[in-house]
């Protein structure tokens, strides 16, 4: 093997002036630590990568025609519950479940001592709401209970089930997609027609509030 050592290749004169380095399927080594600096333009390589949280694409030819954002994923913002006794419903009136233990709030959206309400930045979410019932008296109806996500005040999704009679507790849940403005609020509501007050019971696993950032 013998080595050239130069600081300068000149093409020689001649219709193309371009200095060719080897012929098809040779390779040329870059060493670790050793670093190319173009001043000029550059043609068939890869443009720079851009900064973290891009992606290159390619433009059919195998070469990367530009560094684009990626798209990402779903970011879990919120997740809050209830802990003490309960909210209590009384029969056909839509109730608003306080929600006063925080699990996640990342954007710092979520009231959780005087309104119970979750006012996010500007973007789409995916809302889920989730409402345990304790016990349904005895009943010949189709008692029903429901679960509503509320946007500034005003019922925008409901979900419904009937117990049929039956007695025991009762679960429900919603899930949606939700267009928020930076001031949009959301709240989680609750119904039932049972003919009397019952409890929508407070614990992590049995009535809570979550919320995911998708865009």
């Amino acid at each position: 093997m013998s080595e050239l050592v130069t600081n300068k290749i000149t093409p020689g004169t001649g219709s193309s002036d371009t200095v060719t380095l080897g012929d098809s399927g040779d390779t040329f080594s870059i060493p670790s630590g050793a670093t190319i600096a173009n001043s000029g333009t550059a043609t068939g390589f890869l443009p720079a990568a851009g900064t973290s949280g891009n992606v290159l694409t390619s433009n059919g030819s195998g070469w990367a025609s530009g560094a684009l954002p990626a798209s990402g994923g779903a970011t879990p913002v919120l997740w809050v519950y209830g802990t003490g006794t309960g909210v209590s419903c009384p029969n056909g009136t839509p109730t608003k479940i306080t929600f006063n233990v925080e699990v996640l709030d990342t954007q710092t959206a979520f009231d959780s001592s005087t309104n119970y309400r979750f006012t996010p930045s500007s973007g789409y979410y995916l809302f889920i709401g989730h409402l345990r019932f304790s016990t349904f008296p005895a009943s010949s109806g189709n008692d029903t209970c429901g679960v509503m996500l509320y946007k500034n005040g005003s019922g925008v999704v409901e979900s419904y089930d009937s117990t049929g009679g039956a007695t025991g507790a009762n679960m429900i849940s919603l899930s949606t997609f939700q267009e928020a403005n930076g001031s949009d609020y959301f709240e989680l509501w609750a119904y039932q027609a049972t003919g009397s007050t019952i409890t929508v019971q407070s614990a992590i696993g049995q009535t809570y509030f979550q919320a995911l950032k998708v865009s």
